[in-house]
């Protein structure tokens, strides 16, 4: 096996573990197979940094190194131990956490993310059908399995809180992005994959238009939050630590293999406080649903 075999081995039995989405494998891989060898895919360790600085966003800007920028108070969530396959849905809470929005990992989803269920065999074929990454995200993001979903998407959920609240961000060059964004104390959410490894090619299935997907594995997403000469930093949910290095061309490469995605989030204090206002509305709306009670089947019998 060469050392791409293994990676992509590894990196698959990880997105099954619940690290990234790469959904429902068809054929369980024996873990015991593959052990020892992920430090394979980290045998360069980038520097790790934390931070708790708690001033006002928009002065959240500090100088790094090597004249990069560095943005602190970006709050971090990790996805390792409950939130499996959530990491698209962390990179936009904490987003809107270090806007000063108040909303939780759960509500995102519950109120506002597009799920649909995961790609299903059809006997008439004999072949997965389903829905889009670019229109949904595929699977339940609490769960190890799930797929994931495409910037279009988080854009549709941000915008759904208020419209116009994201910023779609396409086909731009990431040190553009710095220079326009995390310069001006503006994170942005943008798709790479785990650890920024190399992608693989997950299951495929046919959309509802009759075209044939390949799902992009190690799909993952993650808050760019600063950069210097050297690296990239990011809150990185699948890390415990609140600030995460990776090479600059590590990050290039993984960046351009998936689509060059990212998202922002506009930041005029009008914008912020609409965004915040209708959030609050909607969860005191959810509150208020009435509870289905569950059937009582021996009432029924």
């Amino acid at each position: 096996m060469n050392t791409k075999q293994v990676m992509c081995a590894v990196l698959a039995i990880c997105c099954g573990a619940g690290f990234c989405g790469c959904g429902k494998p068809l054929s369980e891989p024996d873990p015991a197979d593959f052990s020892g060898m992920l430090t394979e895919l980290t045998t360069e360790a980038p520097p790790q940094e934390t931070t708790t600085t708690a001033d006002p966003y928009l002065s959240r800007t500090a100088d790094t190194r090597s004249g990069g920028k560095l943005i602190h108070g970006v709050p971090h969530i990790s996805q390792i131990d409950s939130y499996l396959t959530a990491c698209e849905t962390l990179s936009a809470v904490e987003l809107l956490q270090y806007y000063g929005i108040e909303i939780s990992p759960e509500e995102f989803i519950d109120l506002y993310l597009p799920v649909t269920d995961y790609p299903q065999w059809q006997a008439s074929d004999n072949q997965l059908h389903g829905e889009s990454p670019w229109e949904y995200f595929l699977g339940d993001p609490m769960a190890a399995d799930a797929y994931g979903c495409y910037n279009t998407v988080i854009a549709a959920a941000l915008n759904s809180v208020t419209d116009g609240l994201a910023i779609q961000l396409d086909k731009v060059p990431l040190e553009e992005l710095c220079r326009t964004y995390i310069d001006k104390g503006q994170p942005l959410i943008i798709w790479a994959t785990m650890q920024m490894a190399e992608t693989f090619d997950g299951n495929s299935w046919i959309l509802p238009n009759g075209d044939k997907y390949t799902f992009t594995c190690p799909e993952h997403a993650l808050l760019l939050i600063g950069y210097d000469d050297e690296y990239y930093y990011f809150s990185d949910s699948l890390q415990e630590e609140e600030i995460t290095a990776y090479s600059k061309e590590s990050v290039e490469k993984a960046y351009a293999a998936m689509y060059s995605m990212a998202i922002g989030i506009r930041s005029e204090p009008e914008v912020l406080q609409a965004a915040a206002i209708c959030i609050q509305k909607d969860l005191e709306a959810d509150e208020a649903l009435p509870v289905e009670e569950p059937e009582d089947l021996n009432a029924a019998a």
